[in-house]
C-alpha cells in the first residue's frame, strides 16, 4: 500500500482533489481533521487531557467541548494551542498508524491518502512515502473561501498567517 500526504493551506484545493479521489475503490482517505474531532470528543483519547488543561468552562451543557471557544483561546495563544498540539497530533498519529498497519486496511486499498493543512507542522510527513503539496494563489484561495465557507477576508488571512507559507513548504 502506497502512504500519500495530502497538504496544501486553506482553500487551496485539497478537498476536491481528495473527493475525485474518493472515487477509487482501491483507494482510503483519512482526514486528519475529522481524526482529530473524533478523539475530542467526550469518551475518547484526547478529551480528558484537554479539560485538564483547559478546564471545564471550555465545555458545552451536553459535556463535549465547545470547539469554537477552544478554538478562541488556542488561536490568540501560541504556547496553549502547541500544548493542544502536543496532546491532540501524537494520538491522531497513533490513530492512523493502526489503521494504517490493519491487515485488512493493507489488504484493501492500494492507495491511503493522509490529508493534513499542518503535515509538516504534525510530522505526517512521516508516514507517509510521498507528499502531494497542493497550491493555489492566495487570492484565488480567498476568493474561493468567502464564496464557499463565508468567511471574510480578515479570518481567512488570520488562518493563512498561521499556516506555513508557500515558500516554506516548497
Amino acid at each position: 500500500m502506497k502512504v500519500i500526504g495530502i497538504t496544501g493551506g486553506i482553500g487551496s484545493g485539497k478537498s476536491t482533489l481528495l473527493k475525485s479521489l474518493a472515487e477509487r475503490e482501491d483507494t482510503k482517505i483519512v482526514y486528519t481533521d475529522e481524526v482529530a474531532r473524533h478523539l475530542t470528543q467526550k469518551g475518547e483519547a484526547a478529551y480528558n487531557k484537554i479539560v485538564f488543561f483547559f478546564g471545564e468552562d471550555i465545555l458545552l451543557e451536553n459535556g463535549e467541548i465547545n470547539r469554537s471557544l477552544l478554538g478562541d483561546i488556542v488561536f490568540n495563544n501560541k504556547k496553549k494551542l502547541a500544548v493542544l498540539n502536543s496532546i491532540v497530533h501524537p494520538l491522531v498519529k497513533n490513530e492512523i498508524i493502526a489503521d494504517m498497519t490493519n491487515p485488512e486496511t493493507s489488504a484493501r486499498y492500494k492507495y491511503y491518502f493522509i490529508e493534513s493543512a499542518l503535515m509538516y507542522e504534525s510530522h505526517f510527513e512521516k508516514l507517509c512515502d510521498e507528499v502531494w503539496y497542493i497550491y493555489s494563489p492566495e487570492d484565488v484561495r480567498i476568493k474561493r473561501l468567502v464564496l464557499n465557507r463565508n468567511m471574510t477576508a480578515e479570518q481567512i488571512l488570520d488562518i493563512m498567517s498561521q499556516q506555513m507559507s508557500d515558500i516554506e513548504i516548497r
